[in-house]
Parts: C-alpha cells; structure tokens; sequence
C-alpha cells in the first residue's frame, strides 16, 4: 500500500463502477428481460437430470459427429464439457460465461 497508494482507489473506483452498471442493468427493461429469461433456461435445464443428461448426449452426439466429418479437431483442451454456471448478482462474469456457454450449445443444436 505504501509503495503504491493509487491501488486502493482503484479498486473502489472498479467496485463502484459495478455498483452503477448493475443499477443501470437493473432498470434497463431489455436487460431485464435477457437475464430472466437466462435464469428460466438455467431452472429448466439446471433443475432436471434427465434434462441435463439429455442436452449433454446431445451435445456429445454433435460432437461425434462432426468428428467423424473431420469438422472438429482434437487435442488436449478441445472440446471440453460446457457447464451452466449460475449467474451471480455481484459477479458479471459469471453472467458473461453462462451467456457464452449458452450460445456455444444453442449454435451447436441448431
């Protein structure tokens, strides 16, 4: 702290940024809608195993396939099993991985 006395500012200057951004999320009506409706598809895919299993064989079936077509390459690292991360409020990261994590698997079904 002593050598560098601007630390501690910035990281209140960073939390209070964060404070603002999910007060302004929180009362944008679009932003509203997207992350209740992230939350639903967590409950109803989170909350059942058989649906959990299901989104996982389906995704294990893509991935097979699209290694037997040479699509997909291999190696250590590739093609790791996706989770959902429940989001949390005083996290944005967390909201950012669920949300790719999300468009990974839906790009990957369609």
């Amino acid at each position: 702290m002593k050598e560098s006395p601007s630390a501690y500012y910035i990281h209140c200057f960073a939390h209070q940024i964060q404070l603002v951004l999910v007060a302004v999320a929180k009362g944008n009506d679009d932003c509203v809608w997207f992350f209740d409706r992230v939350s639903l598809l967590l409950n109803v895919i989170g909350v059942s195993c058989k649906h959990h299993d299901m989104l996982r064989d389906a995704r294990l079936q893509n991935i097979l396939k699209l290694l037997e077509c040479g699509e997909l390459q291999t190696w250590s690292g590739l093609n790791q099993e996706m989770g959902l991360p429940r989001p949390g409020d005083t996290r944005w990261g967390s909201h950012y991985k669920t949300v790719l994590n999300i468009i990974g698997m839906a790009f990957k079904f369609i």
